[in-house]
């Protein structure tokens, strides 16, 4: 169950390029 980390991540870049 690593891909979470990876989407985690994604999420984490896009939030803070939308914020």
């Amino acid at each position: 169950m690593k891909h979470e980390d990876s989407f985690l991540s994604d999420c984490k870049i896009i939030v803070r390029l939308v914020r």
